[in-house]
């Protein structure tokens, strides 16, 4: 079975409700985006991919290794590709750069939300 590197962000991470789902994968560590992006919030945490935004920053969150089965759970979690998209984007973990799996929102108006300037939720 293949072996995907994921980053998330909000309720997966340890500590937090859905991070049941990640329990047999191997957390590889504390991890942060390479680019900058819009974190916002309305209870749950998503991540838009809008770089030029002035409040948009490096996102602090983790890493884990997971399977293709998690991975599929994961994506039924996130409502993935109608409500979250899954894409790859660089990390940074351990001083290294890598290519990961993480999850998108795509929204029209950010104004409805709470943005999180700090990177983290």
């Amino acid at each position: 079975m293949g072996k995907n590197y994921v980053f998330v962000y909000g309720t997966l991470k340890r500590g937090f409700g859905n991070n049941d789902l990640l329990k047999t994968s191997e957390f590889v560590g504390i991890a942060e985006t390479e680019s900058k992006y819009l974190l916002l919030e309305s209870g749950i945490p998503f991540l838009v991919d809008d770089p030029c935004h002035s409040k948009s920053c490096k996102v602090k969150g983790e890493v884990y290794l997971t399977d293709n089965e998690v991975l599929n759970d994961l994506d039924s979690l996130e409502g993935h590709p109608t409500f979250y998209e899954r894409k790859p984007i660089w990390i940074t973990i351990n001083n290294k750069t890598k290519y990961m799996w993480t999850y998108f929102y795509v929204v029209d108006d950010i104004e409805d939300y709470n943005i999180l300037e700090s990177g983290v939720f």
